[in-house]
């Protein structure tokens, strides 16, 4: 399989702690899509040479490797030949779907529907993903982990979030043919009609594996590996799909 081989990208996209891991997980069990882990890549200063939290750009490449089970070596010398970011993920991700054997590629980084008319400069036939789950449950899960968990933090990020998508949709940027909406519980709740919406949506058949997550533990492996790290997220995507996770916000 060849660059021109592949079919335009998918974006997936939300508020943190919304779902977005575990639809890119049951995303990726369909036979033509490779979703791997999320990248970040529209936080990197390419032309400053630094990737997160400005560490070198060296690291970010290397850790992203481990993240693709690709040679270090080769992700570097994918990153010296590309002009930007959005090169490089194309060019990283669109190797690891060709190893996979498969058609196309999803790139999940919740951040992605705040940059929405990026994502469609560079890619204009990409297709986006927007998980969206109740915001209480949303902010209980923040708590839970500590991050964005005061009131005015979570309120200045939801409203970054859905202001920036809304003024894509209002705009004509994101539309019906390149965005579509879903809710996390509709997601764990009715997989089979979720993601027989989602695969419409995408152009894709329909394939009974996509919403039948029985859990996964080599993310979580993976992640711990390249940063030595943990993830509750990546921890919960080792369980198999449950709805017990609405309706959490009365006990936190």
């Amino acid at each position: 399989m060849t660059d021109s081989d592949l079919r335009p990208p998918i974006f997936i996209g939300g508020m943190f702690k919304s779902g977005t891991s575990l639809l890119r997980a049951m995303l990726g069990q369909h036979s033509a899509i490779s979703a791997g882990l999320e990248t970040a890549w529209f936080q990197l200063d390419w032309e400053s040479g630094l990737g997160r939290g400005e560490e070198p750009l060296a690291d970010y490449v290397s850790r992203t490797a481990g993240f693709y089970d690709e040679d270090p070596k080769v992700a570097q010398a994918m990153a010296v030949a590309s002009p930007d970011p959005e090169a490089f993920i194309d060019t990283l991700l669109g190797a690891s779907a060709r190893r996979a054997g498969k058609a196309r590629w999803a790139e999940k980084t919740p951040g992605n529907v705040r940059i929405a008319d990026r994502i469609l400069r560079r890619w204009p036939d990409a297709r986006l993903l927007h998980i969206i789950r109740d915001p209480r449950d949303t902010f209980a899960s923040l708590r839970q982990i500590g991050k964005w968990d005061t009131v005015p933090d979570f309120s200045s990020r939801w409203c970054d979030t859905f202001g920036a998508w809304t003024a894509f949709k209002e705009a004509g940027i994101v539309t019906n043919v390149n965005g579509l909406e879903l809710r996390y519980e509709s997601l764990v709740r009715e997989p089979t009609a979720t993601m027989g919406t989602v695969l419409e949506f995408l152009e894709e058949p329909w394939e009974p594996a996509t919403a039948q997550h029985q859990g996964q533990a080599q993310d979580f492996e993976r992640v711990q590996a390249a940063t030595g790290k943990s993830s509750t997220t990546l921890a919960r995507l080792a369980e198999p799909l449950s709805d017990s996770r609405i309706g959490i916000w009365p006990q936190t």
